[in-house]
């Protein structure tokens, strides 16, 4: 299903409407679909395919032609949230370079519920808004569940919103968040229970503004001392996480021509100042790529480009770049040396808590200590996330034979 929002010039929060006398003329809704020259009620969705339940049982339907109509209730139970977050950018993977706009919503329910989707408003502030539907994971009882939703949006960040609602075997689900409660309008209509057109009047708000993550300092990286003189340039790319309040918390992913470029990226990285993704004023938990390029002469950082959270599988510290050719290349014989070091790598890939637990020659020890800055790794990942772990690295001539 293709959404063009190439008439849509800025984005309105759907608004949030809080007093009671609002929220009664609001209600609640059922989705509609139409087929076959008949309106059905979406019972659930086959990822953002409408299901309804047909003459012959249930079937899946390919109509875009959508309705909204009020419901008398909720489904018993409900939802809470326990954290949301949104985030706008630019997909630079895709041939495209496709703009997004991404939420995530962390629920738990009070009962299970079935047959589960999302619809989703994106209001620009003239004409009709946008509406998706998309299926999600059904939810069980005092489970903690996440709906994470990745949609296309207007390009240009100039002001941006959105709405949605929560759906269960075709009914609402109540949800404790008055983010959730969005006026939703179907081109100046809605259909009353007794199904006679009324015109609606759209509550407006002021343009809610939503900004990029930016660097407002940057301290451009230091070609490796170690390569010059050798003729050797490229690129290094890091994906890293930045919180609301602009520190670098997380890396969650590196690639380099050389893998010295790491640690001056890194370093680079860690110098400078963010500035996180604005959405109506909040500072948000932003995910960007940074690219440095290197060569002996000049080296630069490109822009930061906002991307979604990377889907990550769970996975133990990875080394991708150890200072030991240094060492090797300063005349240190590892051919007779045996050292242990231990430490903890953080979230942004480094050794912490550094310290030698067994060696054969203090003198490699004490060197090998001192480089523990310059060891480069890919956290480990548990539940998606990179956490600190535990590890220990033996330092022998079988290790470093096959270092690059």
């Amino acid at each position: 299903m293709v959404f063009s929002f190439a008439k849509i010039d800025r984005l309105l929060v759907v608004a949030c409407l809080t007093s009671s006398l609002m929220a009664r003329s609001i209600g609640q809704t059922q989705v509609f679909v139409s087929h076959q020259d008949r309106p059905y009620l979406v019972v659930a969705m086959d990822g953002e395919y409408p299901i309804i339940d047909g003459e012959g049982g249930r079937e899946r339907i390919f109509s875009t032609k959508m309705s909204m109509q009020r419901a008398n209730r909720f489904t018993d139970g409900g939802i809470r949230v326990l954290q949301k977050d949104a985030v706008m950018g630019q997909d630079y993977g895709s041939n495209q370079g496709n703009f997004f706009f991404r939420f995530r919503v962390e629920i738990q329910a009070d009962r299970d519920f079935e047959d589960c989707f999302i619809l989703i408003a994106i209001a620009p502030e003239e004409g009709s808004e946008t509406i998706l539907m998309r299926e999600v994971e059904d939810i069980e009882a005092g489970a903690t569940d996440v709906v994470d939703i990745i949609v296309p949006v207007n390009p240009g960040f100039g002001g941006g919103g959105y709405g949605y609602h929560l759906y269960s075997q075709g009914e609402e689900i109540k949800v404790d968040d008055p983010l959730a409660k969005a006026v939703i309008r179907q081109q100046g209509l809605e259909t009353s229970n007794r199904g006679a057109p009324q015109k609606q009047e759209r509550p407006r708000e002021p343009p809610q503004l939503a900004f990029p993550a930016r660097a407002t300092k940057t301290v451009m990286p230091d070609f490796p001392l170690n390569l010059e003189g050798k003729n050797i340039s490229g690129l290094a790319q890091v994906t890293f996480a930045i919180d609301s309040s602009g520190k670098v918390v997380e890396i969650l992913g590196m690639a380099a021509d050389h893998s010295a470029f790491l640690i001056e990226a890194r370093e680079s990285i860690l110098a400078s100042s963010y500035e996180p993704a604005t959405y109506n004023n909040e500072s948000l938990f932003t995910t960007v790529t940074q690219v440095f390029t290197f060569n002996e002469f000049v080296s630069f950082a490109e822009a930061l480009e906002m991307i979604p959270y990377p889907n990550l599988p769970d996975s133990q510290p990875r080394l991708l770049h150890s200072p030991i050719e240094t060492l090797k290349a300063s005349g240190i014989d590892f051919a007779e040396s045996s050292v242990v070091l231990h430490g903890v790598i953080d979230p942004l890939g480094r050794i912490q808590q550094a310290r030698i637990r067994e060696a054969n020659d203090q003198r490699v020890a004490d060197m090998i200590l001192d480089t523990a800055s310059e060891w480069v790794f890919i956290p480990a990942i548990q539940d998606g996330r990179p956490v600190a772990r535990r590890i220990q690295i033996p330092i022998n001539q079988e290790s470093t034979s096959s270092e690059n």
